[in-house]
């Protein structure tokens, strides 16, 4: 198999059509036609299927896809990797982070980071698991600190657990029901859930678990940026479930309160997720226990903001 072969292939799924895919990647129909039928040749299966609407992959054609953008984006970082050192940069580390670990722990996090790793490029992303598992998936992110929860996958992902919280219902401040304890109230309230759509049934079977509040589907809106989840919280009479340690956060004290009769009794868990048999660079694992060192910190010291809601019996380092 050849780089040129899963190039074609990629850019056939990506654009729905050999036509499309010869000019995204500047080759003639015949050329992308040509490239494909080889492969198939090499391979002895059938990777499309020609329909009136495009194409369609197979089921040989699904496995091949996977495979082929894993390794054209390890060819991507390889290659961005070998221009940092020529640049003067020796790595570069990507990187998503729950918004409770962003909010709560990020800024001082960076600092020190920075300091000890001045030559090392960051990029950070939110921690959302409609954002963070695609891209751990495909190679891109180095490690994700997210929920870990049973929507991931465990032959897929390693996860390393980090933290347990307790989480808790919340809506703006001054919410009109703050002080329910009906649950047809919630029931028929309207949810902000942070996860894709297709969870949404897990995310209701949570709800039910930690609160015995199980609001219809269509109650409920994905929302994939804590950019956009948070504003829409503190201007509406919507709720959605944060952890305890994020309520503590400067940034939401003044904004969103906690429903005083829907705390939950079960605890949850922040994992470093990664992909299996994935080997952690030098510059990942200095984030990492950089980030612990801090969190150990807060949670040791009774002046922290977040002492009520972090113990160190709540650390799993």
């Amino acid at each position: 198999m050849k780089t040129n072969q899963f190039v074609a292939l990629v850019a056939v799924a990506e654009t729905g059509s050999i036509r499309a895919a010869a000019k995204s990647v500047g080759l003639t129909q015949a050329a992308i036609t040509r490239t494909l039928r080889e492969l198939e040749l090499q391979q002895g299966v059938e990777l499309l299927e020609r329909t009136h609407t495009g194409v369609r992959f197979t089921d040989a054609g699904k496995s091949l896809l996977h495979h082929a953008r894993l390794i054209l984006s390890e060819i991507e970082k390889a290659n961005a990797d070998l221009a940092l050192i020529r640049s003067g940069q020796v790595e570069r580390l990507r990187i998503g982070l729950t918004p409770t670990i962003n909010f709560a722990f990020l800024p001082e996090c960076l600092s020190l980071f920075q300091a000890q790793y001045p030559n090392v490029q960051l990029e950070i992303y939110e921690g959302l698991h409609g954002i963070s598992l695609p891209h751990l998936r495909d190679g891109y992110l180095d490690f994700a600190i997210i929920q870990a929860s049973r929507f991931i996958s465990e032959n897929e992902f390693s996860i390393e657990p980090l933290l347990s919280y307790q989480s808790h219902v919340v809506g703006r401040k001054g919410h009109p029901q703050r002080d329910a304890t009906s649950i047809d109230t919630l029931n028929s309230m309207r949810w902000l859930a942070n996860f894709p759509a297709a969870w949404h049934i897990n995310f209701i079977k949570e709800l039910h678990r930690d609160f015995r509040v199980s609001p219809q589907p269509s109650h409920i809106v994905s929302i994939q940026s804590a950019g956009l989840l948070f504003p829409l919280l503190a201007q509406t009479d919507y709720l959605t479930v944060l952890p305890g340690v994020l309520l503590k956060a400067p940034s939401f004290a003044s904004i969103v309160e906690p429903f005083s009769a829907f705390k939950s009794s079960t605890s949850r868990i922040f994992g470093i997720a990664a992909r299996r048999g994935n080997v952690r660079s030098k510059a990942a694992s200095a984030f990492i226990d950089i980030l612990k060192q801090v969190i150990k910190q807060h949670a040791r010291n009774a002046q922290s903001p977040y002492a009520d809601a972090l113990r160190p019996t709540d650390l799993f380092f």
